[in-house]
């Protein structure tokens, strides 16, 4: 019986001796779905920060990499990609399995490196240094994605447990005053007290600590915080600014896929669900999504053409189906949860491009 397995990201096409011209369709609707990667291009004469649009921060360091030649450009483009939603994960065609046991994603990124056209990688015994966002509260472990002989990814676990990155901390206060009247209340800064300076600690830790903060803001990766005071007995309202969790510097061994990870609870109570389409079905995709974890399942007929998988009691998930029957493809996406072992049959309906497009999208 071919093995079910947790995927975190699944859009790769379900291979069958079986070819159907609707298949075309269905390979360019995950193709335009897929998440575009962002391009920096930076000098390789000495290293050079970049940062992604999730807060990914790579250190490029050009005396660590090596081309097949052996020689490096005057330029080196990195591609950054970064998948944090659990929308993003689903498109991304990077399955997510480690050696069998399911994985929930803190986030999943895809770095490469490039200088005169050709791949760099990482020289032996060296390493390039990044530190990826903190989007998640549970303690998370590194991954490295490896594509196996079927196209399918697999994640191998690696013995780095992520850290919250931790900042000297300097405390602030600041006086304000009225700069119209109090009918206006518009309130103008004229003064900034460094009042303390603590020791290295995370945001999360100094947020426990020391509550009367009004704002926080990194600055040359010193953390400071402000309270504010007003000259006259009028409450300043200014809400906590939102700033970029990170986790403490990783060293990468190697380039290409990464994963922040933890792995699926294995103590909860599971039960059996067989799930029934119609038999003249073509089947190209099937994924069953945790509603409240970046998890998706990626499911396959077994050797008896049975769709088989025991999952959480009680869990809500989201079942899609892409089906291609008669050179036309149909699909559904419908929301279960089950108490009991059961058999479940979908609704199927003819679908367009433009719905299939919407078909990814979990906010409708």
């Amino acid at each position: 019986m071919r093995i079910i397995t947790l995927l975190l990201i699944i859009a790769t096409l379900f291979t069958s001796c079986k070819k159907d011209p609707s298949e075309k369709l269905l390979f360019e609707v995950l193709k335009e779905n897929e998440v575009t990667a962002q391009n920096f291009t930076v000098p390789s004469n000495g290293t050079q920060l970049v940062v992604g649009d999730r807060g990914t921060r790579i250190y490029v360091n050009p005396e660590n990499l090596i081309s097949e030649n052996g020689e490096i450009g005057d330029s080196i483009t990195v591609s950054l990609t970064e998948l944090t939603t659990k929308e993003e994960l689903l498109k991304a065609n990077a399955q997510t399995v480690s050696n069998g046991r399911w994985l929930i994603s803190g986030g999943a990124y895809r770095i490469a490196m490039y200088s005169n056209g050709e791949a760099l990688k990482i020289k032996e015994g060296k390493s390039i240094k990044v530190e990826f966002p903190r989007i998640a509260e549970e303690p998370m472990q590194l991954f490295y994605g490896e594509r196996e002989n079927n196209e399918y990814m697999n994640w191998k676990e690696s013995d780095v447990s992520l850290q919250d990155k931790k900042y000297p901390v300097i405390l602030h206060r600041d006086f304000s005053y009225l700069a119209f009247d109090e009918a206006y209340a518009i309130y103008r800064l004229i003064d900034s007290v460094n009042i303390d300076t603590l020791k290295r600690q995370s945001i999360s830790e100094f947020r426990t600590s020391y509550k009367n903060a009004d704002s926080l803001v990194v600055i040359n990766d010193t953390l400071h915080a402000y309270t504010s005071v007003a000259l006259r007995t009028i409450q300043i309202d200014r809400s906590i600014q939102l700033i970029d969790q990170l986790y403490e510097v990783v060293y990468l061994k190697k380039l290409d896929w990464i994963n922040v990870d933890r792995f699926y609870p294995k103590n909860l109570e599971r039960v059996t669900l067989e799930i029934e389409v119609e038999k003249d079905a073509f089947f190209s995709q099937l994924y069953l999504l945790d509603k409240t974890q970046n998890t998706v399942l990626n499911l396959f007929e077994n050797t008896e053409g049975k769709i088989i998988v025991d999952i959480p009691i009680n869990v809500s998930f989201d079942l899609i189906i892409l089906a291609i029957k008669d050179e036309k493809i149909f699909g559904s996406r419908e929301t279960i949860s089950i108490s009991s072992s059961q058999k479940y049959r979908p609704s199927l309906k003819k679908m367009t491009k433009e719905e299939l497009n919407k078909l990814f999208d979990l906010n409708q």
